[in-house]
Order: C-alpha cells, then structure tokens, then sequence
C-alpha cells in the first residue's frame, strides 16, 4: 500500500511538473524565455561586478575573502620563524584582497563575451526552476575558457607590480624557513581562479533572487517569465 501511494505521488508530481511546462511553452514564446535566461545572467553578473569591488563586503565572509595561495600548506611553526611572525602572512592576503577587488571589475567583459557565446538546448527546462541553473550552466559551458583568457589579461596586468611581488617575495622567504619548496603557485594562475569562482558564487546568489523576488526582476521580460514564481 506505501509503494502504491509513493508511485503515485511521484506520478503526480511529474504530470504537474510536465504541464506546469508545457503551460509555460504555450504561454511564453520560446525567444522570450531566452532573453530572461540571457537578462539573468545580464544583471547577475552586473551585480557581480559592483559587490566584488567592494572590500567590505568581500572580507565579511569565507566564502568571498580570497585566501593565500596554497594556503593550506603553510605551517604555524615555520611563520613563528620570521621576523614579523603570522603578521607577515596577513600583510601579504589583506593586499591579494585588496587588489582583487579591484580586478574584479577587468573580468565583467569576459563574463558578457561568454555569455553572448552561449547555445542553449532547452531553454524552458532551465526558466521552470527556483536554483541558480544559469550560472551553473555557464560555468560548466565557460569556465575553462574563462580561467585561461583571465590568467593571461592578469599575467599581463599584474607582472611587475607590488601584488605580484608580495605574493611571490613570501613565496620565497617561507620556502627559505621551511626547507623544501613548498609554495610554488603561479600568482596570476591562482589570483584568476579565485576571482572567476567568487563571481560565479555572487551570480549564482542574485540569480536565486531575480527567480524569486519580484525586486529583483529589473525587465518586462523577466516580470512576464518569473513573476508568478
């Protein structure tokens, strides 16, 4: 008796889900569902772009505060052993952050290069949900091509600047106090890594909320799409 009602809420929950679709292909054409898809991604990583420079906001969280390179590596003990302690350590990431910030806003174009390039399969799967399905779907078509144009415009950027030297200078005197060399990480390698992942995570939070918060959906477009969700 369980499995028999199991069956049937299952079967239940996809014939509403499956009409709850084709409702939604009878109602909205299928290039208008592609613009919201297109104005999500637009204003997400519009607001993307204006929270990563702020350096308030992105110290305030984990999950946003850009970590030293192979950070995970670094042993207390070998830091006791510089001049300046654990101190020399939150010199060098309060200036990776610093300047992070600010470089986030260098990655917009490239995001919206992405962007325009993407091809969509069904677009009308990826509209009927509350989750972040565009910018994930993003990331997986981009990232790679993203992470290797990034690393090249932030190699270019940053070489021979103060960032660079910071990074690379504490690279050097933890690997003398250590013994083997053990920080190795290319700066612009992982500066444009870290950058591109923090801003998928923001996009993917103000997607959530152009779905769902009426607020937040700044187009006709996607007030026609979303506005019953």
């Amino acid at each position: 008796m369980l499995r028999f009602f199991t069956v049937l809420i299952f079967t239940v929950f996809l014939a509403i889900s499956f009409n709850s679709c084709r409702k939604l292909q009878n109602f909205i054409p299928e290039d208008i569902a592609k613009q919201a898809i297109m104005q999500t991604l637009e204003y997400s990583a519009d607001t993307a772009d204006e929270q990563s420079q702020n350096d308030v906001l992105m110290n305030a969280s984990a999950s946003t505060k850009i970590a030293f390179p192979q950070s995970d590596l670094i042993s207390v003990s070998v830091l006791n052993k510089f001049p300046t302690g654990t101190a020399a350590l939150t010199v060098v990431e309060t200036s990776i952050n610093t300047e992070s910030n600010k470089l986030s806003k260098d990655l917009n174009v490239f995001i919206d290069d992405a962007t325009i390039e993407l091809i969509f399969d069904d677009v009308y799967n990826m509209v009927y949900t509350d989750d972040a399905v565009a910018t994930a779907y993003l990331n997986e078509q981009k990232s790679e091509q993203l992470k290797r144009d990034f690393t090249t415009y932030l190699a270019q950027k940053i070489r021979g600047s103060q960032l660079e030297s910071s990074i690379i200078d504490f690279q050097n005197s933890y690997n003398s106090y250590n013994g083997p060399a053990v920080l190795t990480q290319d700066p612009a390698t992982y500066l444009a890594e870290k950058i591109i992942e923090r801003y998928f995570y923001l996009m993917s939070l103000e997607e959530v909320k152009i779905r769902t918060d009426k607020s937040h959906q700044r187009s006709d477009v996607l007030q026609q799409v979303f506005g019953d969700n």
